[in-house]
């Protein structure tokens, strides 16, 4: 991260770069992302869903092929798409943490909510 931002990297790729963090480690690594690179291309992989509900578009693979390709928002119209099933499957309160990320109602950056952290069984999602 420290030779990106002093590289000025036009591209970023992250592959599961927060994915031994715990959520506020998790949340602090994203609000400085979005931050300092909001103006670069940024790949990311990720389980996390929080991680990428604010992107430009999302790329939904199964068994290494494309099944969904879109924004966020519109990827969660579809009630029996394969990234609204693992939305849902997080549970009530984090589905629809994640749900109101993705229509910019909330910032990724911002606090968790408690029920959605307890819901997640740890400290994080």
């Amino acid at each position: 991260m420290a030779r990106a931002l002093l590289r000025n990297a036009p591209i970023l790729l992250l592959d599961e770069a927060t994915a031994a963090t715990d959520a506020q480690s998790d949340q602090l690594i994203q609000k400085l992302i979005r931050k300092h690179f909001s103006d670069k291309t940024i790949l990311t992989i990720a389980h996390r869903l929080n991680t990428i509900m604010d992107s430009d578009r999302v790329m939904v693979l199964d068994k290494g092929e494309i099944v969904e390709f879109h924004k966020p928002a519109k990827l969660l119209e579809n009630k029996n798409g394969m990234f609204t099933s693992m939305v849902n499957a997080t549970g009530p309160a984090t589905s629809k943490y994640l749900k109101r990320i993705a229509r910019g109602e909330v910032k990724v950056g911002d606090a968790i909510p408690e029920d959605v952290l307890e819901e997640s069984g740890e400290d994080g999602m």
